[in-house]
């Protein structure tokens, strides 16, 4: 079963969506009238499929047909947090920063224990200059996985953007706390104040000298 997230090995090479293709079924009649045996059962679009559609694509830079698609999820299971948040991810590649507030708003209003959608819909919310409403998204994913990493480093960069330097080093710390690897986060923390010889980093770095840092960081910020 495909998630708004993934795509089965398929024939992308069709822009065609899965009604359309039951509606064209159902006019090829023979002389008699009568519907082919393989209409007699159909099958209604699931809203997984158009979301994954709807996915690709937007993969493919094919935006037009990808908010066509996570549409059409959105109508056939409009309770589904993810497709509300695939279709704010779309509608922020089309430059429609409104709509796209609007449907992140409701992704989250959905999803309220979902920390991956708290997460990203924090980021996305940042990437439009909505850091405001970012925080809040990655506040709520860090209460909700506190021992994520990631989510406390997604809560740090959005308190820097707020000018909340203090608790912005806060966060750093409870990132870099459970991942002592994540560079970037130690970059960013030291980055945050100027060090001067009354407060720096240096203690913090020389117990970091010899030790490996295990990843770069895939993040928004």
């Amino acid at each position: 079963q495909k998630t708004a997230y993934e795509i089965r090995n398929c024939d992308w090479s069709s822009d065609v969506c899965s009604s359309d293709l039951y509606l064209a079924l159902l006019n090829r009649r023979s002389v008699s009238g009568r519907t082919p045996d393989c209409v007699e059962a159909p099958v209604t679009p699931r809203g997984d499929d158009e979301a994954s559609r709807a996915l690709h694509a937007l993969r493919t830079g094919n935006l037009h047909a990808a908010l066509r698609h996570v549409r059409l999820a959105v109508e056939l299971q409009p309770a589904r947090g993810e497709f509300a948040l695939l279709e704010a991810s779309i509608l922020h590649r089309c430059g429609d920063f409104e709509h796209a507030c609007e449907a992140l708003s409701r992704a989250t209003r959905l999803s309220p224990d979902d920390a991956n959608l708290q997460h990203q819909a924090g980021s996305l919310y940042s990437l439009m200059g909505f850091h405001g409403e970012g925080l809040e998204a990655a506040s709520r994913a860090v209460q909700l996985e506190p021992a994520k990493a990631r989510h406390h480093f997604n809560r740090g960069a959005l308190l820097r953007f707020l000018g909340r330097i203090g608790e912005a080093e806060t966060a750093y710390d409870a990132a870099i706390a459970i991942d002592p690897g994540d560079h970037e986060a130690w970059l960013n923390r030291i980055e945050l104040r100027r060090q001067t010889p009354e407060s720096n980093h240096i203690q913090m770095l020389e117990s970091r000298a010899n030790a490996p840092f295990s990843h770069p960081r895939d993040e928004v910020f």
